[in-house]
């Protein structure tokens, strides 16, 4: 509407320069022409930027629905593309459609509606969808946010949104109270630490896109309800965790892209999509508490580094619940208050764009049949011992591998973690101790316990945790090399029980060792540290080398110590005495 304006001015210009330069062989002040000439079109410069300053326009909806009459807002005149635009209730009951793409400066739906009729609605300054309707749920269109602020909701109006929303831009703010109906994609690109309260639901698939920014966060005071797929992709320079996401519903899949920084995911009233781990980078976050994945599919969740660099990722779990089989991997994996209601594979490691350990791939793809003994999942199952202490229960097989590592929730200070059936645990690496019970609470093994890898040393009780080993219970270690360590355990029940090292393993029975049935045990090497063993047992050395025990072990029936070794000994007590009732 302003090109007009600018030809008229330059019309005038002209005519003026003729005027003076009309008449042949006539002295023409050509510096007087010039002057008129810059001067008109100074003029007309400034009156087109007076004429191109943002107008505000209030919709009134008096004479049709038609966006391009004039007389249907107020001030009189349609709307331009670096305007403002107003929509409230108005009284006529009319309310605009448009009938092409049409650009704004910015746009506020304060109640009433407005129908896109399939168009493009763009904005490049502030977008407040606040109340009302925004598109029809029949010609459907798209709105395009992509100035400073968008926000949807208030704490007091509610919001129906049915077109394709897209957002691009820094700050998104006060999302709340809002129906999506239509496919959402938001990318931010920018703002501080930002919350929304909550209580929107999303109808079909959400895309959540950082890029630059601190942490976004979603469902504050009241959960959110994802009926579709979420995506969400963190690429952004700040290290700090990119998205936060309330107690939501997740019905589809949660996928995370995690290339830096992380997500957090704490609370979920029902999960029963999958949670998929994408594209990662350097040291991903995940941070999951409260969730509840009902889905019986198997979920991995897998972080690792890039190629080359990086160690991997960082997993943290607080009381959540797993319906179906669960991997975690990364290079830090922290659990409590957490109950796993079919298998779990717990891997720490160094390994690169989460790709599986090749040795333990059949565990993940071989079928297995819950047995009787597993509970039929529910959503709160007791987390919280007697004593207080969180609990980790794990109701299927376990398979845990690391690479010199101190399990968190394995005598984790505040945590206690419950194996209801076998386990398997793996050192990986050589050189590195793996600790099991480390801290002040105990863990309980109800089945089978597998030790076994190629690391230094399988170590049980540093501190003042005591792992129990329930009446039965098989400790196998045959496949285990390097040491086998154990302190604070205590092998409960009459039922004798058989141990057998092989290679060069040693065996180390330490202060808070206590075997209270029959115990044999045959291994390259023995030490005795300050064992407690209650019933008869028997003992044989089978690999040449001197063993010298500290002492201070107790024997309370029969003990039968043999060496059956080529060349070497074995020296007891030679700190501290030990105490016998019955010898040999």
């Amino acid at each position: 509407m302003y090109i007009p304006i600018l030809s008229a001015v330059f019309s005038v210009s002209m005519s003026v320069i003729k005027r003076h330069t009309k008449q042949k062989g006539q002295q023409v002040n050509q510096k007087r022409s010039y002057f008129h000439f810059f001067y008109i079109l100074l003029l007309g410069s400034l009156l087109l930027s007076f004429n191109s300053q943002a107008a505000s326009y209030t919709w009134n909806g008096s004479v049709s629905t038609d966006w391009n009459t004039a007389a249907n807002w107020t001030p009189a005149a349609v709307p331009a593309s670096t305007d403002d635009v107003t929509i409230n209730t108005v009284s006529v009951n009319r309310y605009p459609v448009l009938a092409a793409n049409t650009t704004l400066n910015s746009f506020t739906l304060n109640s009433g509606s407005i129908d896109l009729a399939g168009f493009i609605l763009t904005c490049n300054g502030t977008t407040t969808l606040k109340g009302g309707t925004f598109g029809s749920s029949l010609t459907k269109g798209e709105i395009k946010a992509l100035g400073g602020t968008t926000s949807f909701g208030s704490a007091t109006t509610s919001v129906t949104i049915n077109t394709l929303v897209t957002v691009i831009g820094p700050v998104v703010s006060g999302m709340q109270n809002t129906t999506f109906n239509e496919i959402v994609n938001i990318t931010k690109n920018g703002g501080y630490l930002e919350s929304a309260n909550g209580n929107n639901v999303f109808k079909e698939n959400v895309t959540i896109t950082m890029t630059d920014g601190l942490r976004w966060a979603l469902a504050q005071n009241y959960p959110d309800t994802f009926y579709k797929d979420l995506t969400i992709t963190i690429n952004k320079p700040n290290w700090n965790y990119g998205v936060v996401i309330g107690k939501s519903v997740y019905k589809g899949n949660i996928t995370t892209n995690i290339l830096t920084a992380g997500v957090y995911l704490y609370g979920t009233q029902e999960a029963t999509g999958k949670l998929i781990i994408g594209q990662l980078g350097v040291q991903p976050y995940l941070y999951l508490t409260n969730f509840i994945s009902q889905t019986t599919d198997p979920l991995l969740i897998e972080l690792a580094g890039l190629p080359g660099g990086g160690n991997g990722g960082w997993v943290t779990l607080e009381n959540c619940v797993f319906y179906g089989d669960v991997r975690l991997a990364g290079y830090q994996l922290s659990y409590k208050g957490c109950t796993f209601f079919r298998r779990a594979i717990l891997q720490r490691s160094t390994w690169v764009n989460g790709v599986p350990n090749p040795a333990r791939a059949s565990d993940w793809t071989t079928s297995w049949t819950p047995t009787a003994n597993i509970p039929t999942p529910v959503a709160n199952p007791v987390n919280i011992g007697s004593d207080g202490i969180l609990l980790n229960t794990f109701h299927g097989p376990v398979y845990i591998m690391g690479i010199g590592w101190t399990i968190s929730g394995l005598g984790n200070t505040t945590v206690r973690s419950v194996f209801n059936e076998e386990v398997t645990i793996n050192n990986g690496a050589n050189g590195y101790t793996f600790n099991i019970s480390a801290n002040t609470t105990a863990d309980v093994f109800n089945k089978k316990l597998i030790l076994t890898g190629s690391g230094y040393n399988m170590r049980f009780g540093t501190n003042g945790a005591v792992t129990t080993l329930g009446e039965g219970v098989i400790l196998d270690a045959t496949g285990l090399y390097g040491g086998l360590q154990l302190e604070k355990i205590v092998f409960k029940g009459t039922t004798e029980r058989q141990l057998t090292l092989t290679g060069t393993t040693s065996a180390y029975f330490g202060t808070g060792f206590v075997s209270e049935g029959p115990l044999t045990v045959t291994a390259p090497h023995l030490y005795f540290n300050g064992g407690k063993f209650l019933k008869s047992s028997t003992f044989t050395k089978t690999v040449a080398g001197d063993n010298v025990s500290t002492g201070g072990n107790v024997f309370t029936d029969k003990a039968l110590i043999r060496n059956r070794a080529s060349s070497g000994t074995i020296q007891m007590a030679t700190q501290v005495k030990d105490q016998t009732v019955k010898s040999q």
